[in-house]
């Protein structure tokens, strides 16, 4: 086993699990600008009893949160749409040779062009925020000019916005790596994907040991390829830790791989962040938290895939 392809065996073995709460879709979740911006595109599509046709029709790029006044991630602020023309193909044909085609040309083809201009979209815009200002929202409509394209565009302002009041339904990501680690300190079926009752979750989480999360501990520094290119036992550690093991049971606890605090001279390495005791323990707190939430709001199951 040489070291291109422990390399590459790892890049093509990257993946993650993430944790979240079984059925939380059935509770109204708070909804940021970005969130908002995809609401008001997906009601373009799905939601506008007036748009049936897709006259108006624009591209997720077309909406989006105004960032020189706020965070995309806020709650309140500014939406910026763009009222750029979309051009639709007749059937089978290939979306780069629509994109080619002038408007004429696209219409003597069998398609369309839509100008998407603010007077085509202004109903459907209309619909939804009327949609929204009977969930509570206090949404405001006014004309400006883009700083980007120095064209006009318009800027919905949203001055109140009540979800930002709803329950964040908590949910956390982890590497294969470490979700394996969690996986076998928990007792967790050996399933890429699963559910385990929220409350035995909690109660499991309570019981883990320091023994058992030393168990788990795998230091940082960088790791060099072994001397020895051969196939030898440590190579096959190297390989196990880098991901490209396919043989190697995940749910058995490795063995922690040699590593060095300094980059190596002359020598090509790779730094591994490792995973301490207190990062084992932030990360079963965060599981704890969902489980905690779920039981808490009613729901009996933490999922993960």
């Amino acid at each position: 086993m040489n070291w291109y392809r422990i390399l590459t065996a790892r890049v093509k073995k990257i993946a993650s699990v993430t944790f979240f709460v079984n059925d939380s879709h059935k509770i109204a979740q708070p909804k940021n600008l970005l969130d908002l911006c995809h609401d008001l595109s997906n009601f373009f599509y799905h939601g506008s009893k007036i748009n049936e046709q897709k006259l108006a029709a624009p591209l997720m790029s077309d909406i989006s949160p105004d960032t020189s006044h706020s965070e995309f991630d806020a709650m309140a602020g500014s939406i910026t749409v763009y009222p750029n023309p979309r051009k639709i193909g007749p059937q089978n044909m290939d979306w780069q040779k629509v994109n080619e085609l002038s408007p004429e040309e696209l219409a003597s083809a069998g398609g369309k062009y839509y100008e998407n201009s603010l007077e085509d979209m202004m109903p459907i815009i209309d619909e939804w925020i009327q949609s929204k200002q009977d969930e509570g929202y206090v949404i405001s409509k006014r004309m400006d000019k883009s700083r980007m394209t120095e064209g006009p565009v318009l800027r919905l302002d949203i001055q109140e916005n009540p979800s930002s009041e709803y329950p964040r339904i908590p949910e956390v990501n982890l590497s294969n790596e470490n979700a394996y680690a969690m996986f076998r300190m928990l007792g967790l079926p050996q399933e890429p994907s699963g559910s385990v009752n929220a409350q035995a979750l909690k109660s499991r989480i309570e019981q883990v040991s320091r023994e058992e999360m030393e168990k788990e501990i795998q230091p940082s520094g960088w790791v060099t390829p072994p001397e020895d290119q051969t196939g030898s036992t440590e190579d096959d550690a190297y390989e196990s830790a880098f991901g490209g093991d396919h043989t190697r049971d995940p749910w058995e606890t490795p063995e922690p791989i040699p590593v060095q605090p300094n980059r190596p001279d002359n020598q090509m390495g790779m730094f591994m962040g490792g995973r301490d005791e207190a990062y084992i323990d932030r990360r079963l707190q965060d599981l704890y938290r969902i489980a905690d939430f779920a039981v808490e709001n009613g729901f009996k199951e933490i999922g993960w895939s």
